[in-house]
């Protein structure tokens, strides 16, 4: 479900804000901090910056001083902490080349694109094009059962080279790295792939989310008049973390929600005051 931002590209579903961020060859990466529109938790850490850099990484917190373009394994000492490595490598943003952001809000998905990247081959040499994004899903309209957020990796066009520059390592890295980069998921380096995976190629995803398994349940009630309890029907009911539903004719609902949490909920209709309960 490729989230076209960019606004130079026909067809582009959102108008996405290009970063300052330019990149024309042998050492001249760049990173620049970002400030997302949601509080993000990850690896259990809540996180209000991310850092994005022109080699196809991004990384929470403020590690704009780095800007690492050769890939190495996930969990090593030369990258950034909590590291998002959606396309590690050393690319560069020339020929039209654009990274940018955009906070779908009603969808409740911050997404960061890098469109029409080109690997560096030799010193000025061009690889061949990558245009692929990473989107970030406020976790309070997509909850899941650990509170941590989740995060997709979508590839338009890429193409992972046996091709570098000066002493960089063939083909790119894919993965997610913890908070202090001892260790994380890898999804593919130097070509290799876990057992059962699937390779990346055009027109693909991967997600990365600890709500592959959680334990739902319901909560049920009714919403009344307080003085002569008669139904209130199409009432909107809203559960704490992003729930919400009306109510029927007769003024009952019913909402699947994560358990092992405390919930509040509020029920508003046009001309009522709010009645929340509590816990």
């Amino acid at each position: 479900e490729w989230l076209e931002i960019n606004p130079e590209i026909d067809g582009n579903q959102f108008e996405g804000t290009a970063l300052d961020l330019n990149d024309g060859g042998d050492n001249q990466d760049e990173s620049v901090l970002v400030e997302m529109p949601f509080n993000f938790q990850y690896y259990g850490e809540d996180f209000g910056e991310i850092t994005v850099c022109t080699n196809g990484w991004a990384a929470f917190g403020d590690q704009s001083e780095l800007a690492a373009f050769r890939n190495r394994h996930i969990g090593q000492a030369l990258g950034p902490n909590a590291q998002l490595c959606v396309w590690w490598d050393n690319l560069v943003t020339v020929d039209g080349s654009a990274i940018l952001t955009y906070y779908d809000e009603d969808g409740g998905r911050f997404v960061i694109e890098w469109s029409g990247m080109r690997r560096l081959v030799g010193t000025n040499g061009r690889g061949a094009v990558e245009t692929f994004q990473i989107i970030l899903y406020d976790p309070h309209v997509y909850p899941t059962y650990t509170e941590d957020g989740i995060i997709t990796y979508q590839y338009k066009e890429v193409e992972n080279e046996n091709a570098q520059a000066h002493n960089d390592t063939p083909f790119c890295t894919i993965g997610i790295s913890n908070l202090d980069d001892s260790d994380g998921l890898e999804y593919t380096y130097w070509n290799q792939y876990p057992t059962g995976a699937n390779e990346i190629r055009n027109e693909t995803a991967l997600t990365f989310t600890t709500a592959s398994s959680f334990i739902s349940g319901y909560i049920q009630g009714r919403v009344v008049n307080a003085a002569d309890q008669n139904p209130i029907p199409n009432a909107t009911v809203t559960a704490s973390r992003g729930f919400s539903t009306l109510t029927d004719e007769n003024g009952e609902y019913a909402m699947e929600v994560l358990v092992g949490e405390d919930y509040d909920i509020t029920a508003s209709a046009e001309g009522w005051n709010d009645s929340t309960l509590v816990g």
